[in-house]
């Protein structure tokens, strides 16, 4: 009995194959005497490339170069004379980069892959151990209330006991911490080095290819896939070199209300899309708080994303901001589902998600760039209407 692929993964390979036969059949029905428009049909292979690398692994990344070498090698022998090492010397060179970029970022994406399967390991037998001490511990608590009418000295014994063991909890989850950070900045440093680059020149490239068509033609669609897959790819990257980096507070003074604002108009699109409706309410006047304004924006942009997504199909987004005298408070809160109780105390720590396709580093860099400034960022679990999280941040004179 044949073997059925998933659907999603037949989709991908079919979109690779999609992308090699198109670029393909524009180099050998393209005139060579157009090579401008060569030069970016050859540089187009590394859009596939890059795909089933990350789709697919090494294997992908390395079949697909190989595949293209294949194909594209007849068309430099056929339609520019075959001088390999002279006149066609750069076609040559880039027939090796094919391969070469299809090595390095399949090798990145199974390695990263594979460390994320290792940390969903690590966190699941983490989880089971936390859970036997917890059991020990329960244990042990009704070990003193049997023996505590009995002795005062084993009193202070158990509550000795019960010191340590938090210790050891907090100990625990601190050295949890610092490997998931140290794994994740020497791969976001990989990352940054060897991907954000090219997909600077895919980018490029299909915004140029974008002008080429017709916007009610499928092609037209296909490169504004091309472009949203290239912009998240590199919001993941941007998401893990924030992480992984380690922030300095600046002098720098934001005015609150008009990067909200500015955040809003940003998010029109899918708000509009996700009918999502957005009141804003602001008791005060300056709203001055010590923050860098685009740290701040980040900040509005993870907490307000998160609300659109918590809310499926239409919903309404309530932000409050008020003016105190010594800091400036931000209320948003959204009419989605809610976060669980079990959930809630997680929802700050790296990795973590609520949702299957989750980074779970979204929450946890805004808290991070509140709290590098002295502020906090909280979850409102007295709120029942959805989710409410709450900002605090030290507020500021107005800068001359």
């Amino acid at each position: 009995m044949p073997v059925q692929l998933p659907r999603d993964l037949t989709r991908k390979i079919f979109f690779v194959l999609f992308l090699l036969f198109a670029i393909t059949m524009l180099h050998y029905f393209t005139p060579t005497r157009y090579s401008s428009y060569h030069e970016i049909y050859r540089r187009c292979y590394y859009i596939p490339i890059i795909l089933a690398s990350f789709w697919f692994g090494l294997y992908g990344g390395l079949g697909t170069s190989l595949l293209i070498s294949l194909i594209y090698f007849p068309h430099v022998l056929r339609d520019w004379g075959g001088h390999l090492l002279t006149e066609n010397l750069s076609r040559t060179m880039e027939i090796v980069l094919y391969n070469a970029v299809g090595l390095i970022t399949g090798y990145l994406a199974q390695h990263l892959a594979a460390e994320r399967t290792r940390y969903r390991t690590t966190a699941y037998e983490l989880q089971e151990t936390n859970k036997e001490l917890r059991q020990k511990t329960e244990a042990l608590e009704q070990a003193y209330h049997s023996l505590s009418q009995k002795s005062a000295e084993l009193e202070k014994t158990y509550q000795d006991l019960r010191t340590r063991t938090q210790e050891v909890f907090a100990i625990e989850k601190q050295l949890q911490r610092v490997d998931r950070l140290a794994a994740l900045g020497n791969l976001s440093a990989t990352l940054a080095h060897e991907i954000r680059n090219p997909l600077a020149s895919i980018k490029g490239t299909a915004e140029i290819l974008k002008d080429k068509f017709d916007p009610t033609a499928q092609e037209y669609e296909f490169v504004q896939i091309l472009i949203a897959e290239t912009e998240r790819l590199n919001l993941a990257l941007t998401n893990f070199l924030t992480f992984a980096g380690t922030q300095k507070p600046d002098q720098a003074v934001s005015n609150v209300a008009t990067v909200l604002h500015h955040v809003i108009a940003l998010l029109k699109p899918q708000l509009t899309q996700s009918a999502v409706q957005v009141n804003i309410a602001e008791e005060g006047e300056l709203f001055h708080a010590r923050i860098n304004s685009e740290q701040l924006k980040q900040v509005f942009l993870n907490l307000i994303l998160n609300a659109i997504q918590a809310m499926t199909s239409s919903g309404q987004i309530t932000i409050q901001l008020i003016e105190l005298p010594e800091n400036i408070r931000v209320s948003i809160a959204d009419t989605g589902p809610g976060i669980p109780p079990a959930e809630a105390e997680n929802i700050f720590t790296p990795f973590f998600s609520t949702r299957a396709n989750g980074a779970g580093l979204g929450l946890s860099i805004a808290s991070k760039i509140v709290n590098t400034y002295n502020g906090s960022l909280s979850l409102d679990q007295s709120y029942t209407n959805g989710a409410r999280f709450l900002i605090s941040l030290p507020s500021a004179p107005k800068p001359l």
